[in-house]
């Protein structure tokens, strides 16, 4: 299909904007990257998608309008962009290959193909990444389609380069380093984390962490020297520690994201949630509509802009910039004065309610707090209540009731008792009618071995009592 058909095929169907600019447009995406340089998102879409079919997109995230195309060749697929924006890395399913396009012209500029044997299962481009600073060099993870090949290879403007590494790299981002190359192993139970040096002669492995996270077909976003995983993990890729998670126990997302520019991580799950990057709290919870869920390929085109392909044929734009009513940098969701800025959330009172908008800043004068100010002083009373009780002692022999074995006999009596305080009568009626010929009042057998006795009364009702002296 030539240039200037596919320009007449161009077209646009955005959703009503609501509250939180989720908007759509109807194109049949395999993958979505973003290129700065330019402001442009670029879609690959497959031959199935009529007349735009095997072409490159490149849209205005802006205003979700599709602004150019260009046909690519067969079935292309996964998408890298280079930092400064001169070259669009496209991989080609049906042609076993990659094609890059100048940006942004779109022009194709050279083609490699994937080394291999043409009667096995096809090659093909499974991710990439172009090294931050070195537009002609990418690094690709090669896999068979129907087999278990799988390997991470370097090209130089096409060319590929020695050194490759065989398995163990299912997801891939460089890291702030741009030498180092991080890799996670998801398809295995290795669970392994990668460091990887990425060079002229091709990827040289540095250091491996295994059993980082226990979950398959799981992807991870690298910034500011931590990974966060799509299941809300948080791990330090330098020394592959745990550094904890945002979310639940065997949670998982359709995507994630995080930017330390604004402070927040974002992770597609049904709806889009918004977390702060610092706290780990969540700030907000952007809807998705049902048919514009189960995202892919979640890219980033601006603070708080969000992008997405979908398996039913939508790219979707988000705003998820989190309610701000005051303006001042803090979201409604965990501002304490949402109708007054106050940056700093001071709250001299520690009452929740910043200085801003407390009528009373140097006193807790909330409901919720003047109720756990009444509650602490009730907890005092009590305590002070309970502790200035009398004791229950019956038989006033300083054991309470409650544990006391005979509460009713008096250590002053005449009668004597034993050391827990039981008179003999009182011991043997406590006993048990096969225990009373054993029962040892006193604890001084042999010398009185018959403390206790069986006796009958006038029901005929047999009872264990003090043997008469």
């Amino acid at each position: 299909m030539t240039r200037a058909l596919l320009a007449a095929a161009l077209f646009f169907v955005a959703s009503a904007a609501d509250a939180w600019e989720v908007r759509s447009l109807e194109l049949e995406a395999r993958a979505l990257v973003f290129d700065a340089a330019s402001g442009r998102l670029y879609a690959s879409v497959p031959s199935r998608a009529g007349a735009l079919g095997n072409s490159i997109v490149a849209i205005d995230p802006a205003s979700g309008r599709i602004v150019d195309a260009a046909w690519v060749g067969s079935e292309p697929s996964a998408l890298a962009v280079s930092a400064d924006g001169q070259y669009l890395y496209v991989g080609l399913n049906g042609a076993w290959s990659v094609q890059r396009l100048t940006l942004p012209a779109l022009e194709p500029d050279l083609d490699f193909q994937f080394e291999g044997n043409p009667f096995q299962a096809p090659y093909l481009a499974a991710i990439m990444e172009v090294q931050p600073g070195q537009p002609g060099r990418v690094a690709i993870r090669v896999k068979s389609a129907g087999s278990s090949f799988d390997e991470l290879v370097v090209y130089q403007d096409g060319v590929r380069r020695p050194l490759v590494i065989p398995g163990g790299t299912d997801h891939i981002e460089f890291s702030d380093d741009p030498a180092v190359l991080y890799a996670f192993n998801s398809s295995s139970t290795e669970f392994a984390l990668r460091r990887i040096r990425i060079n002229a002669v091709g990827a040289l492995e540095l250091t491996v962490f295994p059993g980082i996270l226990f979950q398959f077909g799981v992807t991870f976003d690298a910034e500011a020297g931590l990974l966060y995983f799509g299941t809300g993990l948080v791990v330090n890729g330098e020394t592959g520690e745990n550094l904890g998670s945002y979310l639940p126990a065997l949670a998982g997302s359709n995507g994630v994201l995080a930017d330390a520019g604004v402070g927040h991580v974002y992770f597609l799950r049904g709806d889009l949630e918004v977390y702060d990057l610092a706290s780990r709290s969540l700030v907000a919870s952007v809807p998705v509509p049902t048919e514009l869920r189960g995202g892919r390929s979640l890219v980033r085109w601006g603070p708080d802009r969000l992008a997405w392909a979908t398996a039913g044929a939508h790219v979707v734009f988000v705003d998820a910039t989190p309610p701000d009513a005051d303006g001042d940098g803090v979201s409604d969701v965990v501002d304490n004065c949402p109708d007054a800025a106050n940056p700093g959330q001071a709250d001299a009172d520690l009452d929740q309610v910043g200085d801003a908008c407390d009528p009373n800043p140097g006193a807790p004068d909330t409901p919720i707090a003047v109720c756990e100010e009444e509650r602490e002083s009730a907890e005092a009373e009590l305590v002070e209540c309970l502790a200035a009780l009398p004791l229950p002692d019956e038989d006033d022999d300083g054991e309470h009731d409650a544990t006391d074995r005979c509460p009713g006999t008096f250590f002053g009596a005449t009668i004597p008792v034993d050391d827990a305080g039981c008179s003999q009568r009182e011991f043997c009626e406590a006993q048990p009618l096969d225990a009373c010929s054993k029962a040892d009042w006193g604890n001084d057998e042999p010398k009185n071995p018959r403390d206790c006795a069986r006796f009958r009364g006038s029901s005929r009702t047999q009872f264990c009592a003090e043997t008469p002296s």
